[in-house]
């Protein structure tokens, strides 16, 4: 149990203080994204957004509340985006899914096949 779990344990610490230290990157995209509204490039939205979170962390008593909010949400978010990102999820239209009706009739036009029902 300890030369496997040992290892295992390991990585796993490994992975959950690197999603935890991403966590303020991720915050401070999303700050800066409810701030600014307009084409500002990504860099500016985490640029002021990580100035809030700094002077925000700097604020006795306040900066426990916001470490926990940053790392819930940041958790989350990247735990979203790795699931939106996964390998064998394609996105196709619903269209592109569901058969078309049987005994229907198709026409081709333009060299594209048609199909009515």
């Amino acid at each position: 149990m300890t030369i496997i779990g040992a290892p295992i344990a390991l990585a796993g610490l490994l992975v959950w203080l690197t999603l935890t230290l991403a966590t303020f990157v991720f915050s401070a995209y999303y700050i800066g994204r409810l701030l600014f509204r307009g084409n500002q490039p990504p860099v500016v939205k985490a640029l002021f957004g990580g100035v809030i979170l700094i002077v925000a962390l700097h604020i006795p008593w306040l900066n426990i509340a916001v470490w926990a909010a940053m790392v819930f949400f940041g958790l989350g978010a990247q735990l979203l985006e790795i699931h939106n990102r996964k390998p064998w999820r394609r996105d196709r239209p619903e269209s592109a899914i569901t058969p078309p009706p049987p005994f229907a009739a198709s026409t081709t036009v333009e060299g594209h096949a048609v199909t009515q029902a």
